[in-house]
């Protein structure tokens, strides 16, 4: 059972570790101090915390993700991702879904007909379309926003701040029901689309936003039935392991490859 735990004490002393080698890297002038290499942990620190609040991850799980992301090469990604934490994010959570895949698979086989009438369901098609229209306003916000910054077209981030948006907004409107949201979110994303990217409203735009849109909120609602099918066999996935396997993968050119097969993809 101690095996299993993640120890405060030795999430401290890698901390310390890491501290020191960057202090000696750059007393010998081998570490280029810049806003990367500072925001990094920082970025990671948030992106664990976050992970936390939605019940995704465990504190041991946070914690540990915060100090992968001091020992990870912060400069290596900077074409694909600003910050290396971010790639672990997504190389750990790439290793989970390919680890869970025959599970779901077997779930899919011995549970196909229960699956089908969920998935025709009247209350399985009122959660997708509000998980849609959550989606939709996040986006439609998000992308005159977005347009401002240097790295507005990738893919992975813009995936990385919407689940996060999805994520908030869904539990708000679950607690309070806010029912008005998405016609104020629809009204500011308009104002500002219309703003700073009025192209955006051209009938092939909308088209492609729409495409996209759907894409997303299928992978959330996935997402979503995935966990709380853990939840329901009292189960919660191992990320420790995979966070392991997903810093070594951060080292390497794993998520390069992935972009260049979504490519062939698509």
């Amino acid at each position: 059972m101690y095996l299993k735990k993640i120890r405060n004490i030795h999430l401290w002393f890698i901390t310390l570790c890491a501290a020191m080698l960057y202090l000696i890297s750059g007393a010998q002038g081998q570490l280029n101090i810049d806003i990367f290499l500072l925001l990094n942990p920082m970025i990671g620190f948030i992106i664990g915390f976050l992970l936390y609040l939605t019940g995704i991850f465990k504190g041991g799980d946070a914690k540990l993700f915060f100090t992968y992301s001091l020992l990870l090469p912060v400069n290596r990604h900077t074409n694909i991702l600003p910050f290396s934490c971010i790639v672990l994010f997504i190389n750990t959570f790439l290793i989970a879904f390919l680890f869970l895949l025959p599970s779901l698979f077997t779930d899919i086989i011995v549970k196909k007909e229960r699956i089908i009438k969920e998935v025709l369901s009247r209350e399985t098609i009122l959660n997708f379309c509000k998980i849609f229209l959550i989606t939709f306003g996040i986006s439609w916000i998000m992308e005159p926003i977005l347009s401002f910054f240097i790295f507005k077209n990738n893919i992975f981030l813009n995936f990385l701040i919407l689940y996060f948006g999805y994520l908030f907004f869904y539990n708000l409107i679950n607690a309070i029901k806010i029912k008005w949201l998405f016609f104020f979110m629809l009204i500011v994303g308009g104002i500002l689309r219309y703003i700073f990217i009025p192209e955006s409203f051209l009938f092939e735009k909308i088209l492609n936003f729409f495409k996209r849109i759907l894409l997303f909120s299928t992978l959330f609602y996935v997402l979503r039935k995935i966990i709380d099918s853990l939840e329901e066999k009292q189960q919660r996935i191992p990320f420790a392991p995979f966070m392991f396997f997903g810093a070594i993968l951060t080292n390497t050119n794993f998520l390069n490859t992935i972009i260049k097969l979504l490519g062939y993809l698509k």
